[in-house]
Formats: C-alpha cells, sequence, structure tokens
C-alpha cells in the first residue's frame, strides 16, 4: 500500500541518529524539493507500475488586500493549519517565499479539488496579525509519460483557480 510506504518514509526520516543528516524541516513536519523530488520519482513509478492516482496542488498565498506575499510567519501558521487538515500520508512542502506544494498518493483529480477548495476555504476563512489571506492554487494529476520534472512544471504552469 503505498500510504504505508510514505508513513514508512516519515517515520524513518524522524529517527534522531539521521535526523541532521537529511534535508527535512521537523518542526512543521514539512519536505524539501529535493526530498520531495525523491519521494515523487518513487511515487511516479509505483504509479504506473500499480495504477495508482498521484495528485498535485500548488498554492499561492497572498494578503488579499495587497496581492503581496505573506509574512514567514503567517505562512508558517497556514502551513500548520493545512498539516492538521490532511491525512498523513500526504506531503506538504514549502515551494518558495509564499508558495506550498501539497502531493495527494491515492487521490484523483476530482478528489484533489474538493480537497484543495477546502483548504482554500478554512485558510481564508482567518485572519493572520489582523490580515486577510487568499490562498489560489493549481492542481495536475500524474500522466503516464510524466517524469518529477514534467510534473511539477505542469503543476506551476497550470491556470490558478
Amino acid at each position: 500500500m503505498l500510504g504505508k510506504k510514505v508513513f514508512f518514509i516519515k517515520e524513518f526520516i524522524k529517527q534522531e541518529s539521521i535526523k541532521d543528516q537529511i534535508d527535512f524541516e521537523e518542526y512543521l513536519t514539512l519536505y524539501t524539493k529535493q526530498k520531495l523530488q525523491a519521494i515523487i520519482n518513487d511515487e511516479i513509478h509505483n504509479d504506473r507500475n500499480e495504477e495508482k492516482n498521484l495528485s498535485g496542488v500548488h498554492f499561492k498565498v497572498t494578503y488579499k488586500d495587497s496581492h503581496e506575499n505573506v509574512s514567514d510567519e503567517d505562512l508558517d501558521r497556514i502551513v500548520q493549519r493545512i498539516r492538521y487538515e490532511i491525512r498523513d500520508t500526504d506531503i506538504l512542502v514549502k515551494w518558495n517565499k509564499s508558495e506550498l506544494v501539497l502531493i495527494l498518493l491515492e487521490c484523483t483529480i476530482e478528489s484533489a479539488q474538493k480537497i484543495a477548495f477546502l483548504l482554500k476555504s478554512i485558510v481564508e476563512t482567518k485572519e493572520y496579525h489582523g490580515r486577510q489571506v487568499e490562498l489560489n492554487y493549481s492542481i495536475t494529476l500524474h500522466q503516464t509519460d510524466d517524469t518529477v520534472e514534467s510534473f511539477l512544471n505542469r503543476l506551476e504552469v497550470e491556470v490558478i483557480a
């Protein structure tokens, strides 16, 4: 099962003996881009062999009033909020200054759309230091001929909802 393998990877990474040897932010349980690429490569291979769905959501977080990037502190609070709402098998990554990527294992494009909309609704109802945020997103589904690069590039290029 795909979820058990990712759970195993997460638990392995948390071990004290290897904590300082890997690219992993333990506090927020976030993978870095390099670790994400390795996991996606593995999951794409499994997706081809087991015919499982693999979806990705790219979030761009800005302040609603000025459309500028949110502060690091507010982004950390948003990440904590999202982590609370997603499954243990989902992979959340800080992508750029105010961008996040969520990899949804065993998830159809329709389910990914519902999850992204739900997360958008949850995040946008809260205030962060007295300001409202806007969470825009794009979604993609793994295709048969995808590589890690094509999957991530398509995810960043797709039209943001």
